[in-house]
């Protein structure tokens, strides 16, 4: 059985037209299952705002393609963080396993046949708790192949009832479990990362309301692993200035852009869990193509981020 799909959106109809167009072209989605999320406007919400509300919803309405759409709308604002973590929930624990989308993730025709076999490959490997859609363009290859990583990613990725029961949203306890384990660094990927710490530390002090960091934080304290495809089969189109938690880039400009994505990525069951490879290659995009190789000392940061957000 393939897994269902679940796409959360809200007031983005053009972003949204574009992710179901992409996702069609996956010869599985006439045999799978679309579960649409809505999420409602805010109090404070003008006429116009309303309206790209309602030309979402008219999307998913008229859209074809699945074995089957089922359009949850609601009445409320919930937020991003809320809808999906209420979505993923009801879903993955009705279905097993689930393949997650938002309303900017573009996908290649063969994202869903990787999504489905991962899934089903690793069903059973419980040290694997997240499928990742998508990858940084951390190297420059063709080889098409699969690898393991800590960091988890949320634009494009599978999960199981299993796995998604260890997920917390529980800031304190896991800022407290990084620290008392002295694993900050590990957490930020050997210090080349530290927007995974900010992340929860934002979240403590309420600048961001987000919700994939605690996903990463929960897998991370399991000591879980993510697999990921060494070429991107989705893109993040939405990095434009069109959504919460989201910059605005020139597209050349943007080192989390894949200029190409693989029309498909073979999966086969990986019996060792290093990459190391892999993980250095990540290591050394991080550094030099999204934080410019401008870097503190792990005891300087600590400081610092101890200084800001700690009250």
């Amino acid at each position: 059985m393939l897994a269902p799909i679940v796409l959360f959106v809200y007031n983005r109809p053009d972003h949204t037209q574009k992710v179901l167009d992409a996702l069609k072209n996956n010869p599985e989605a006439k045999d799978s299952e679309l579960f649409v999320y809505c999420d409602g406007a805010k109090e404070n919400a003008t006429d116009s705002e309303k309206e790209k509300i309602e030309e979402t919803r008219q999307v998913i309405r008229e859209i074809l393609g699945f074995k089957r759409v089922s359009l949850i709308e609601s009445q409320i604002n919930k937020g991003l963080a809320n809808s999906i973590i209420e979505g993923v929930t009801e879903i993955v624990n009705k279905y097993g396993r689930i393949i997650v989308l938002e309303d900017d993730i573009a996908t290649s025709s063969g994202f869903l046949k990787y999504m489905n076999d991962a899934l089903e490959i690793y069903a059973s490997t419980k040290k694997v708790m997240h499928i990742s859609g998508y990858v940084f363009p951390f190297q420059d290859t063709n080889k098409k192949y699969v690898f393991f990583s800590k960091p988890t990613s949320c634009w494009g990725w599978g999960t199981w009832k299993e796995s998604w029961s260890f997920f917390e949203k529980n800031v304190d306890y896991q800022i407290e479990q990084i620290e008392k384990r002295n694993l900050w660094e590990k957490f930020t990927v050997n210090n080349t990362f530290p927007s995974y710490r900010d992340q929860l530390f934002q979240n403590k002090s309420g600048q961001i309301s987000t919700w994939a960091i605690f996903w990463y934080a929960s897998v991370f304290l399991k000591n879980g692993l993510s697999l990921h495809p060494s070429i991107s089969l989705t893109n993040n189109i939405g990095l434009d200035g069109s959504g919460e938690h989201c910059g605005d880039f020139k597209l050349e400009d943007n080192p989390y852009y894949n200029i190409e994505l693989a029309d498909t990525i073979f999966v086969k069951k990986k019996y060792y869990f290093s990459s190391i490879k892999e993980n250095k290659l990540l290591e050394k995009f991080y550094t030099e193509k999204i934080f410019n190789g401008k870097y503190l000392s792990t005891r300087d940061k600590l400081y610092l981020f101890r200084k800001k957000y700690l009250f």
